[in-house]
Formats: C-alpha cells, structure tokens, sequence
C-alpha cells in the first residue's frame, strides 16, 4: 500500500511539474514575440529589405518549441534568415516575416473566414487573413510560404473532412499567388500525434501532393515533408507536433535549399526592369 500511494504521487509531482514547466515556456514565448515586434518592427525590416519572404501560418511559424532567448536568433524566421544570407548568388538584401497564429487552421486563414480562431480569439479584428496584410502594409511579397493545417484534426471546423483541408490550401494558395511571385506550401506535421490523427494528417499530404502534381501553376510548389522519421522522435518539441530548435533547424535549411532557385529568379526579374528601356509617352 505504501509503495502504491508513493507511486500514485510521484505522478502528480511528475504532472504538476510538467505542467507548470510548458506553462512557463508558453508565457516566456509570448513575452519574446511581444518584446520582437517592439524591438524588431516588422515597418522597419521591410523598409531595410530589398525583398520579403512571407511566413504564414499556425504555430510551426512563430517557432513555438525552438529554445527561445531575447536576442531574436530563435524560430522559423530567424533561422531561415541566416540560411538565406549564406546562399551563393545571391546579390540583393532578404527578411524573413511572421505571420502567425498559434494553434490557428486552414479555416481561420482564409479571405473571407468569419470564423474565430481557438487560441486568443480576441486578439483577431477581422480575421487573420485581413490582420495580417494590414500589419505587413505591403500589398505584395516575394514568396510566401504556408505552413498551416497540422491543427485541422482538433481545431477545424469540421475536423473529419480531410477534402476541406486540401480545399482550404487550394484557396489560400491562389490568393497568395496572387500577391507573391512563388508560393510554397507546407504539409502537415504528424509528429506527436495519436493513431487516428497522424492517418488523416497523412491522407492531407497525399491529397496535396496529388493536387500539386495536377495543378498547372509552377510558381505553386510543395514544401519539405515533416512525415520524416527525424521530425517525429528527438526534433519533436515538449508539444508535438511542434518542434524542438534541432527540427526548426533542419527546416529551415530545407526550406532554404527549396527558395534558392526562386530568390535568384526574384532578383533576376528585378534587374531585368531596372535595365529595361523606359518607353517615353
């Protein structure tokens, strides 16, 4: 009885420490993306950047799970601004904005969503698609990357209608492609996940990746897939299928190998205009 009763509170310890441990990683990560924007203003970064790469999506963007300091090294963005200032060839300056939204869907990105998103609900004016553009005060980016869908499963609007995932991606990649030369998207991560939901995750990327290969716009592609064994153990973070700094790492570089082609097609197109004669009226 007694070595059950010292069992039985071991694992209340171990809960009330775990618990209590993500809840201080969350409130501390909040505090870095709060203490950024005051530090690091998305007006003042577009105004020193030649060129933007748009981030956009849930939870994966803003890096939640990487080791987060003050010093703005940390997350997607950051990682993948390093990857970008090492590219060969590369001639002109790039920056890397967020815009993201914690445990946000498919559903709560798109144009004309009425919906509200489940995480801060009331830090949304009109929707994320239309705060987002009025934050970043640019009508156009260069490329944008999607990184949204890995919460469809337990936040969507109807979470059993894996179809409505790829529609949603379907969407919002048009109305990017529209406002940016390339567009990347992301599949879902299936790291952390019970049985059944890591299978729909994986019927969405099957589906996106039958959709890709059909649909006619090449500036339209499909980003690294997170299904790898290396992004479902040790590059998982304490709240899969967020990452650990080691995941965001191997991401980022990824995702870097990927634009390359497009970062040079960028910057050829606007030398290409500066050298084009002017036409006289």
């Amino acid at each position: 009885m007694a070595t059950t009763r010292f069992g039985e509170l071991w694992l209340v310890f171990l809960y009330v420490v775990g618990t209590g441990w993500a809840w201080c990683k969350y409130w501390w990560f909040r505090f870095a993306l709060f203490y950024q924007s005051v530090v690091y203003p998305v007006r003042a970064r577009l105004a020193n950047a030649d060129h933007t790469l748009l981030l956009m999506g849930d939870g994966l963007v803003l890096g939640y799970g990487d080791y987060v300091t003050l010093t703005g090294t940390w997350g997607l963005s950051a990682r993948l601004k390093a990857v970008l200032s090492s590219l060969p060839n590369r001639r002109r300056g790039w920056d890397v904005i967020t815009m993201g939204h914690l445990y946000s869907t498919t559903d709560d990105w798109l144009p004309n969503s009425s919906r509200q998103p489940h995480h801060r609900p009331k830090s949304i004016r009109a929707n994320l698609w239309t705060d987002a553009w009025q934050k970043l005060e640019q009508p156009r980016v260069d490329i944008a990357v999607l990184l949204v869908g890995g919460w469809d499963h337990k936040y969507g609007k109807d979470p059993s209608d894996l179809e409505k995932t790829l529609y949603h991606w379907q969407q919002l990649a048009l109305h990017l492609r529209k406002r940016s030369e390339f567009v990347v998207i992301v599949p879902t991560p299936i790291a952390g996940l019970h049985l059944g939901s890591r299978r729909a995750n994986i019927t969405r990327n099957k589906l996106l990746a039958q959709w890709m290969n059909k649909q006619p716009d090449p500036n339209i592609v499909m980003g690294p897939s997170l299904e790898q064994r290396d992004y479902l153990r040790w590059f998982s973070s304490f709240d899969p299928p967020h990452m650990s700094s080691k995941g965001y790492k191997r991401l980022a570089s990824e995702l870097g190998e990927l634009v390359h082609k497009m970062i040079i097609a960028c910057e050829y197109k606007h030398f290409r205009r500066l050298l084009a004669p002017k036409k006289h009226t």
